[in-house]
C-alpha cells in the first residue's frame, strides 16, 4: 500500500504540512482556489471541513482500497505479469 499512497497520496496546503513525500502539497492559494471550484460545481457541499477530510484521504485510508485492488490486479494481470510484480515488490522490502 505504501506504494498506492504515493500514486494516490493525500492533498494539503504546504502551510499546513512538511511532509512532503507521503502528501501532495500544494501552495495555499491554488489550494484555496480548488477548494472555491469544487464548492461551486458540486451540489451541497458548501464545508470547507468537508473538503479537507476528502483531500486527506490517501490508498490506505480506505479500507476497501486495497481489497479492490488486489481483486483488479488478480482479474486483469496474467501469471507471468504477477510473478514480476512480485519479484520487483519483494526487491524493494
Amino acid at each position: 500500500m505504501a506504494i498506492m499512497n504515493t500514486v494516490v497520496p493525500s492533498i494539503h496546503r504546504q502551510t499546513k504540512s512538511s511532509d512532503e513525500f507521503k502528501q501532495l502539497l500544494i501552495p495555499d492559494a491554488e489550494y484555496n482556489e480548488v477548494v472555491e471550484s469544487i464548492k461551486n460545481s458540486v451540489a451541497g457541499v458548501s464545508d470547507d471541513q468537508l473538503i479537507e477530510v476528502y483531500f486527506d484521504e490517501n490508498a490506505s485510508s480506505i479500507p476497501r482500497f486495497e481489497e479492490l485492488l488486489r481483486d483488479t490486479f488478480n482479474l486483469y494481470v496474467r501469471e507471468e505479469g504477477k510473478k514480476g510484480m512480485a519479484f520487483i515488490l519483494s526487491a524493494l522490502k
